[in-house]
């Protein structure tokens, strides 16, 4: 029984120092992203030199316990940190989207559109409803001729082609194609 206590007891604290951990790297990660980074690949580093030597100053004192607790901060911290500059990012590109939708909405709409389409479209009804139409037909008209085009491709039986076939064949033998060859005239 005793035994199982101790063995406990080392849990407990070994589980302690690895949440007490957690919440450290994740509050950096969150509140200074930059300073998040850095712990990741401290603790990254820190895991590798834990399969070497066992990490005893930060109470880690097994060598694979330490490898586990480092490279798992160090990983949490990377990816969390990581996160977070590319949300500061995001947010100040959307801040800036919107400042330049106000002061010169052409150069919004450009700029929209080489980044976000549907957006661009939403936009462009709002800004420009002639420009939208336009774009719509735009896209109607290319939207039919690919369809004629594929259409052609699919069935031969339906093109320009097999019909000056078929005619061509009559012609030369006096009859009409064949049912087993050629396939129906419509």
């Amino acid at each position: 029984m005793k035994g199982f206590l101790i063995i406990l007891k080392g849990f407990l604290i070994g589980a302690l120092k690895l949440v007490g951990l957690f919440i450290t790297a994740i509050v950096a990660a969150v509140k200074f992203p930059e300073v998040g980074q850095i712990i990741g690949i401290v603790a990254l580093l820190a895991g590798g030199i834990a399969v070497i030597k066992p990490l005893p100053r930060i109470g880690l004192g097994h060598r694979g316990f330490s490898f586990l607790v480092a490279i798992l901060v160090g990983l949490f911290g990377l990816i969390i940190s990581t996160n977070q500059m590319y949300l500061a990012e995001r947010r100040a590109d959307l801040e800036r989207l919107d400042e330049l939708r106000d002061s010169d909405p052409d150069s919004y709409l450009a700029e929209l559109r080489s980044t976000d389409e549907a957006r661009w479209l939403q936009e462009l009804m709002i800004l420009h409803p002639e420009a939208f139409q336009a774009e719509m037909d735009r896209r109607a008209k290319q939207a039919a001729e690919r369809a004629v085009a594929e259409a052609g491709r699919r069935s031969p039986a339906h093109s320009w082609e097999w019909l000056l076939h078929a005619a061509t064949r009559s012609r030369n033998n006096g009859s009409g194609p064949s049912s087993e060859s050629a396939g129906p005239l419509l």
